[in-house]
């Protein structure tokens, strides 16, 4: 009977061992998936703000380009009137001969910035093309996994809340930079309403304990929002994953 109750203690030692494998497995297998997730959404959300970025730029364009057309046509209508001038008047033909000039002159460099801006108008077209195209293949992804994948076992596990008490000198646990978008001038970070983030905010970057500099959240979503950098030469020296505190 003791070697029995023996066996039967191992046995279940052993049970219990590989059912707290099993979870450690599940769970570790959860936080990869979730972390995978959390990437491609901040991709989306930084892919969004390029957007809006190219967008104005595009816009901006398109005026110039209409008001380099209105400039032609008035040109055009002056070069007309001292043509006719030139016809009515011979004494004037030296002076409207060097002001029609002047104002061909005005013509083609007119027409030359016209170029150029027509060109900027393709490329940003162009831009926004491929940044739609990203986006899609972004957003399609980031979907797959986050309903097939990062909950596969998330009701089995009980989760730490992201902010800490305020005990702890509003360090906030897990809170990095996902994403540096130096050509734009903005970050984005995994902080966001659900972690008490307000537009007007200012974080601080720390990096091996030590204070980098500073941000200022500018946009907000659920789980993670944009900030633009408020401290002088932060943008050259900012990295992605580096550590965030309020």
């Amino acid at each position: 009977m003791n070697k029995s109750g023996k066996i039967s203690g191992i046995i279940f030692i052993i049970l219990i061992v590989a059912l707290a494998a099993g979870s450690g497995y599940l769970f570790l297998q959860w936080q990869q998936e979730k972390q995978r997730a959390d990437t491609l959404e901040a991709k989306v959300f930084s892919l969004e703000t390029e957007k809006k970025e190219l967008d104005a730029r595009y816009k901006t364009t398109v005026i110039k380009l209409e008001e380099l057309d209105s400039q032609l046509k008035d040109k055009d209508l002056q070069v007309k009137a001292l043509e006719n001038n030139l016809r009515n008047a011979e004494e004037l033909r030296i002076k409207a001969i060097e002001d029609v000039n002047s104002i061909r002159q005005q013509m083609i460099e007119t027409e030359n910035a016209r170029k150029e801006l027509e060109i900027n108008l393709d490329q940003t077209k162009e831009e926004l093309d491929s940044l739609k195209s990203k986006m899609n293949v972004i957003h399609e992804s980031s979907k797959i996994d986050t309903q097939d994948q990062m909950f596969s076992s998330a009701d089995n596990v009980d989760l730490d809340k992201i902010v800490v008490s305020p005990n702890e000198s509003q360090k906030i646990k897990d809170a990095r930079v996902l994403v540096v978008n130096k050509e734009y001038d903005f970050v984005v970070l995994n902080l966001g309403k659900y972690d008490n983030i307000v537009v007007g905010d200012i974080v601080q970057v720390i990096r091996d304990n030590s204070i980098i500099g500073s941000l200022e959240v500018e946009e907000v979503r659920e789980t993670m929002s944009v900030a633009r950098f408020s401290t002088e030469g932060l943008k050259d020296q900012i990295k992605e994953g580096d550590l965030l505190a309020l």
